[in-house]
């Protein structure tokens, strides 16, 4: 895990102070609450934004890599372990669009590609789909997890098992680029994810190691100009490919 720290500083004019420009002044306190927090949540994101790469280059220009233990990329075609020959996959085979044949697809890989480092198999409670904000794609998993029959039933009264099965997490920013801009091409992939369980789900970190705070404010006795600011520091990283299963479609 690499920490980073952010910061955010906004200016207060004597003029402003003097001239009654109040409302502007507020407006930009009130935006110090927010841009620490929701670079963390941009970086934290990224993680599946580029989770097909080793690293990419943020919007500082900073390179931030990405891989997990075994050097590869989040989600890949051939995982491998650190003590078998044995490897295992985490990237759907043909990249599907999120449907309930894709959907079974992953769970395949949920039971046949889940292994200890030593190749043995393992069982994990995924239980977590998550999606970028595409109207398209949302609706395709509501209609999966939400219906009373089976989508694709041709007919009425057939039990759905996907229903309740699974928890749903919208991410606005992952179709995203590194600088934040939209990236159409990742409106619709998806991942399956086995979250909130500690080691015994997907192992993956994020650590506060400064929370956000005010820095006292600063006057500059050249111009009596106010500076204030926030800061933050945190890490983000993901141990292993084991506990998520990815699909890319760029359609």
């Amino acid at each position: 895990m690499t920490a980073v720290r952010r910061a955010k500083e906004i200016e207060i004019s004597w003029e402003m102070d003097r001239y009654n420009k109040h409302p502007q002044i507020v407006s930009r306190l009130k935006s110090l609450n927010h841009f620490c927090l929701q670079r963390a949540d941009i970086d934290l994101t990224h993680r599946f934004s580029f989770a097909t790469s080793t690293a990419y280059t943020d919007m500082d220009g900073t390179s931030v890599t990405i891989s997990v233990g075994d050097t590869n990329a989040l989600c890949v075609a051939s995982h491998s372990l650190a003590f078998s020959s044995t490897t295992y996959r985490n990237r759907l085979s043909g990249d599907a669009v999120f449907a309930q044949g894709s959907l079974e697809a992953a769970e395949l890989l949920t039971t046949s590609d889940i292994y200890s480092n030593f190749g043995e198999k393992r069982t994990m409670n995924f239980n977590t789909i998550i999606t970028s904000d595409d109207p398209g794609t949302i609706r395709d998993v509501r209609q999966v997890l939400e219906s009373t029959a089976d989508v694709d039933a041709a007919h009425s009264g057939v039990l759905n098992t996907y229903r309740g099965k699974y928890r749903h997490v919208v991410l606005p920013l992952l179709a995203s680029t590194a600088t934040g801009a939209r990236d159409a091409t990742k409106r619709q992939w998806w991942f399956l994810a086995a979250t909130g369980q500690g080691q015994d789900g997907w192992q993956a970190y994020y650590v506060v190691y400064e929370p956000m705070n005010l820095k006292p404010p600063y006057v500059d006795p050249s111009n009596d100009d106010t500076t204030l600011g926030t800061r933050m520091s945190y890490g983000i990283v993901a141990l292993s490919g084991r506990g998520v299963i990815g699909s890319f479609p760029t359609s």
